[in-house]
């Protein structure tokens, strides 16, 4: 696959039951299964829970949110961790390429799970490896629904230069976004980052979009982006209550917040 090709998902809409958006879980299972406790989330009953991406890294239960993956009702996009874990796959083992991004995902949280996994020179057997795959094949967009109920997932932000006043739009997702360096949508803070002008909640050209990667206490709206990342690696790490995980219903607009 091409490295720079944007992978682009689509799920039909949860008429079932219900869908969960979650923000960035950086291996925090226990407080992921708390939140979906307190909203008495049922998967055997139709419930599907999505996941605005970077599952691992920082917290303490990385390979648990892995192992996410093997569920049917899970569903994520990915995020620039994840994006790390697909180039330190696709580098040949032994090589500098393979040394270094190990080293920039040991520097950037992964040395609380994969240690001695990514710094084998010969890991093709590690049991880890089949979820590692299925980590680095996540799509960069994920689609739900269509018209007035859709919303899709991004990990960052649906941002490109090459798009009028830099933001990407519903029709240009459905094009397939040709051309469109998916960097942005992995590594952007353009909107969610310290503006010294507000931005408008809604763009009338993009459904809404839940995105994750800049970390703030509180949920965060912005040209159709809602920002679910409230640091839950911080309160797992630190202790601080004021960070948590946040997760939100589409379809009702309830917001939960785990602190």
């Amino acid at each position: 696959m091409a490295r720079h090709q944007t992978i682009i998902e689509r799920l039909p809409p949860n008429h079932q039951r219900r869908d969960w958006v979650v923000g960035d879980l950086h291996g925090c299972r226990s407080l992921l299964n708390e939140g979906l406790q307190r909203v008495d989330f049922n998967p055997e009953g139709g419930d599907r829970l999505l996941c605005v991406g970077d599952l691992t890294d920082r917290g303490p239960e990385s390979v648990a949110c892995l192992e996410l993956l093997l569920a049917s009702w899970f569903h994520s996009v990915r995020g620039n961790h994840d994006d790390m874990i697909r180039d330190w796959l696709e580098a040949p083992p032994g090589s500098l390429r393979r040394i270094e991004a190990a080293h920039l995902l040991l520097a950037n949280g992964a040395d609380t799970w994969a240690q001695d996994l990514l710094l084998d020179p010969d890991p093709a057997d590690h049991p880890l490896m089949p979820l590692l795959h299925m980590q680095a094949e996540l799509p960069h967009v994920l689609v739900v629904g269509s018209g007035a109920g859709r919303f899709q997932l991004v990990h960052a932000e649906l941002v490109s230069p090459g798009a009028p006043q830099g933001l990407l739009s519903d029709a240009d997702i459905d094009a397939g976004l040709p051309g469109v360096d998916p960097t942005p949508l992995l590594w952007s803070r353009r909107l969610m980052g310290r503006l010294r002008s507000p931005l408008p909640e809604r763009s009338e050209s993009l459904s809404t979009t839940y995105c994750g990667h800049t970390v703030g206490r509180t949920l965060r709206r912005r040209l159709s982006h809602v920002c679910l990342d409230t640091g839950a690696f911080v309160r797992v790490t630190r202790g601080t209550t004021d960070f948590g995980l946040t997760l939100v219903n589409p379809q009702s607009g309830e917001v939960v917040f785990v602190p």
